[in-house]
């Protein structure tokens, strides 16, 4: 803005059409500062005293102007009363976000920008901030090429019989209403309901493009203290929603930056995000691409002596692709990793070998027997198995080792291989017995002792993944 147009004292604003003090989260440096708002005419000032003789800024309110609460968010520091106001003409994408001191206030603002703009089709706004910096850019996609054994994105894809199934956003909601930690903790609900809101749905602004498809997974521990949500669909209705929520609950802004150097290199046909609760007050998020990703991408994401050798684990295992690349947005960069998923083709016994040599390579605990049973009597229909790797700048973080399309069955052995089965077995027939919902993957892991952050099962998990369904134009 220019600086002559800062020339304004608040006396010469008066008559205003409100006033009130309230606090504004910086620009280019993210610090909190409280400031005087004076709302006149079109425009919404903000000073630093009373008295002042000249503004601190000014918010231009134009039809058009995107208005939304942000109450109990990360980025409006879980407190109520906070708005964020995105001016149609700003050419860096700034968004201000603004908490009130009082309800009154919030209120009274809110009120009056909404007669500003042009009329929300939404009966409330919703609670989605976008981002301050310049968002990822959509990229055409290539055509993948499927190979011998799978195809990269029917391993991700919707279950063929629960194709074209609309409930994936109410059976997100169902499902999360009986675990139990979630409901009971105010901000596990309120991180979870912010991820949830801020995907593209059939009410969004703008709603879901024709032709297009958000689809949700949960992935949920053995004994219910882990989740795991995932939605993914078309780059096209998806980049902006990921970026725009990874900037809002302060992801690292380099890392939300190289989604978009990551998509010019890869071009991916569909990327997804996901949070990650626990429990322990664990609250992660990340993106991912599914598809066919050359290992030379996996270089350019990360290095050291465990990226080495993983390396030479995947050519000894004749494994020339990634079929998932991603990152999880860690606060702390030793402990941020990056994300890998790999198809492990081969006879059983092949497999099995390969299995046992990824753990051995990086030192960790031996997997279970009652897994590699489970591993070793795989009916002839299991003609691969799906690898994920995490690794950081210090070092290896999980590995896990997963089943595609599992057997009730199959799910059933390796939940039992987890001591708390006894406990939790119950809720997992109920998931298992829903109808509206199946069962995509189920997955034994370890993570590495050390990285666990307090948060997180350090050691042996199974996980089992549900694909819940879509949300659809």
């Amino acid at each position: 803005m220019p600086l002559i147009e800062l020339n304004k004292s608040t006396s010469s604003l008066r008559p205003f059409e409100y006033e009130c003090w309230a606090e504004k989260v910086g620009g280019s440096i993210k610090t909190w500062k409280k400031r005087l708002f004076i709302l006149k005419d079109n425009r919404l000032w903000y000073f630093e005293g009373k008295n002042d003789q000249c503004a601190k800024g000014y918010i231009d309110i134009n039809i058009g102007t995107k208005v939304y609460d942000i109450s109990g968010s990360k980025v409006a520091k879980k407190k109520s009363n906070a708005l964020a106001i995105e001016p149609i003409e700003q050419k860096d994408h700034r968004v201000y976000v603004v908490i009130f001191y009082t309800q009154s206030d919030y209120t009274n603002i809110f009120t009056r920008l909404q007669k500003l703009i042009e009329p929300p089709k939404q009966e409330s706004p919703r609670s989605v901030v976008l981002p301050t910096r310049n968002l990822p850019l959509y990229h055409p996609p290539v055509q993948l090429q499927q190979r011998d054994g799978f195809s990269p994105i029917s391993v991700f894809g919707n279950v063929a019989q629960f194709a074209g199934n609309p409930h994936g956003i109410s059976n997100c909601q169902e499902l999360v209403q009986t675990i139990g930690w979630i409901v009971k903790d105010d901000d596990a609900m309120n991180y979870w309901k912010y991820w949830l809101e801020s995907l593209p749905s059939k009410h969004s602004n703008p709603p879901l493009y024709p032709d297009t498809e958000v689809n949700y997974m949960l992935q949920i521990s053995c004994n219910i203290t882990h989740t795991k949500w995932e939605a993914y669909g078309s780059q096209r209705v998806m980049i902006k929603p990921i970026a725009s929520y990874l900037y809002s609950v302060e992801a690292p802004d380099k890392e939300v930056e190289a989604i978009d150097n990551y998509g010019l290199l890869t071009k991916p046909k569909v990327i997804g995000n996901y949070i990650n609760t626990t429990s322990s007050f664990g609250m992660d998020e990340g993106w991912f691409f599914p598809g066919l990703f050359e290992l030379y991408v996996l270089k350019k994401m990360q290095s050291g002596p465990d990226m080495d050798k993983l390396l030479q684990w995947l050519n000894n295992s004749q494994i020339t692709h990634a079929i998932q690349i991603g990152k999880e947005m860690v606060t702390d960069p030793s402990f941020r990793p990056s994300c890998f998923q790999f198809v492990l083709e081969g006879n059983t016994t092949t497999r099995v070998n390969r299995v046992v040599s990824l753990f051995t390579t990086f030192g960790l605990q031996e997997v279970p027997v009652e897994i590699l049973d489970v591993l070793r009597n795989l009916g002839q229909l299991y003609t691969y198995l799906v690898i994920s790797v995490s690794i950081t700048q210090i070092g290896i973080q999980r590995v896990g080792i997963m089943i595609p399309d599992p057997t009730a069955e199959i799910v059933r052995s390796f939940l039992k291989s987890d001591s708390t089965y006894k406990q939790t077995a119950l809720v997992h027939e109920e998931m298992l017995d829903n109808p509206d919902i199946a069962v995509k993957f189920v997955e034994y892991s370890y993570l590495r002792e050390g990285f666990g952050r307090g948060k997180f099962t350090e050691g042996s998990e199974v996980m089992v993944h549900y694909f819940l369904g879509s949300e659809l134009p």
